[in-house]
């Protein structure tokens, strides 16, 4: 396979099937994961018909890690190699509760099912120069507890929950490009501003904020431009693990960049998955 290819998760609505388009337009070969089978064919139709490369779709819920296993599976036997890992699935619920893995459902989609796909998919991403890692991330990142990632102490979800997994996936970033250099993959986390979707729809407050102020939000176009630039341009490659505010790299606060709670993340989040699940990304204080 001579195109460059680039998996984006969470591409059957949203920013993510906007993303998936974009980089088809560009010439991608795209390969879309997503919950919904109906959606994700509709959206493989809409990338064949605006790129130059058929689409390829694999269907995988992130609430079980056994999916995230078997979308590697099914790549690795697939591809070469990948070009472009998008880090976008991702879920905001009021409910506290625990997926079958165990694990709180926020914590589980936004970042440890994430952790695991990069981890898994590492092996094919080293296999190409200048491949990239680009993590769909907020603002609104804060409140993680490394000691306490499924909020058992609290049992709260909701925003609480989204900001500590997104906090999460800001120092993913960090922690990965600390270890890997200029050796690998370049990882960076995206916020890509407020979007028109129907993102957060079990919340009053933001259903309320967004009728009020609907200026404020983007369309999904405009977000997919800013990861689509992570993905494919230069900025990533000169700003390794950082926190892009659009196109911009942000002045990080403490808690975004914080390269001693990034150590202790990576290292909770490997006792959360266990050494069995993780593939072959670098890991460990030493590596």
């Amino acid at each position: 396979m001579n195109e460059k290819a680039a998996v984006v998760t969470g591409a059957s609505a949203g920013i993510g099937a906007a993303t998936a388009l974009e980089l088809a337009r560009r010439g991608l070969h795209v390969v879309l994961i997503g919950r919904d089978e109906d959606r994700l064919r509709a959206v493989s139709r809409a990338v064949d018909a605006a790129g130059p490369v058929r689409s390829r779709w694999i269907r995988a819920d992130f609430t079980r890690l056994d999916d995230v296993a078997e979308v590697s599976r099914v790549l690795h036997d697939s591809y070469p190699g990948i070009d472009v890992l998008i880090n976008n699935a991702g879920v905001y619920t009021r409910r506290w509760e625990l997926t079958g893995d165990g694990h709180e459902v926020t914590n589980q989609v936004n970042h440890l099912a994430p952790f695991l796909l990069t981890s898994l998919l590492w092996d094919l991403l080293d296999r190409r120069a200048g491949s990239r890692v680009v993590t769909t991330g907020s603002l609104l990142a804060e409140g993680l507890d490394p000691d306490d990632l499924d909020r058992v102490r609290s049992k709260r979800a909701g925003w609480a929950a989204y900001k500590a997994s997104k906090q999460a996936n800001a120092l993913f970033a960090v922690r990965l490009a600390e270890l890997t250099g200029s050796r690998g993959p370049v990882p960076t986390c995206c916020h890509p501003g407020m979007v028109r979707t129907g993102f957060a729809s079990g919340s009053r407050p933001y259903r309320t904020f967004r009728r009020a102020l609907p200026f404020l939000f983007q369309p999904v176009e405009s977000a997919a431009l800013a990861l689509v630039n992570l993905a494919t341009g230069d900025d990533g490659v000169r700003h390794p693990g950082a926190l892009f505010n659009g196109t911009k790299p942000v002045k990080s606060l403490k808690r975004w960049r914080d390269p001693g709670l990034a150590r202790r993340l990576w290292t909770a989040t490997e006792d959360a998955l266990g050494s069995d699940r993780l593939g072959t990304m670098p890991y460990g204080a030493d590596a």
